[in-house]
């Protein structure tokens, strides 16, 4: 189960330590393997929501380097992109809750609020010759939070009529 988690060990003495070499890729790897599991590798542009434990480690993770001064890495300075939801054009509603107060795509400029934690990606999702990619994760934008839309990408869904929505916002 820790392995599932990209955990190698948990002891007092050397605290969590990561298969991966750094907390950020422990958590692009768990990230994957839960979009595979809840998934079952449907539309490779949609993104999974984070769970509790994850949203809280990279909060507290981010609120650490910014207080240190060490931002870099987990930290886009002006902007990220965010995964809105699964949106059909047909019926012109999202397939489930999205991850913001919308009722249908949000657009440029309009300023809206998380509904539930979403991850920050320093991309939106891109093709290349292996398949679909997601961004690498920046962070993670917690419940309550609001922010301002920059620009609105509709990535290709499981069907024609459906579109997984990303937006580029704000980092404020």
């Amino acid at each position: 189960m820790a392995k599932d988690a990209g955990i190698k060990s948990i002891s007092p003495e050397k605290g969590i330590e990561f298969l991966a070499d750094d907390a950020r890729a422990a958590l692009t790897e768990v990230t994957f393997r839960n979009v595979k599991l809840q998934t079952g590798n449907g539309p490779p542009t949609l993104d999974v929501k984070p769970g509790a434990a994850t949203s809280s480690l990279l909060q507290s993770l981010q609120e650490e380097l910014q207080q240190t001064g060490e931002v870099g890495q987990l930290n886009t300075p002006d902007s990220y992109w965010v995964y809105v939801g699964e949106y059909d054009s047909q019926t012109r509603q999202f397939r489930s809750q999205p991850n913001f107060d919308v009722g249908e795509p949000p657009v440029a400029n309009s300023s809206i609020t998380v509904t539930q934690d979403v991850y920050a990606r320093d991309k939106k999702p891109y093709a290349d010759a292996a398949g679909w990619n997601l961004g690498e994760i920046k962070g993670v934008l917690r419940n309550g939070k609001s922010i301002l839309v920059l620009e609105r990408a509709d990535i290709e869904g499981d069907t024609p009529a459906r579109k997984n929505i990303w937006i580029r916002i704000k980092n404020r």
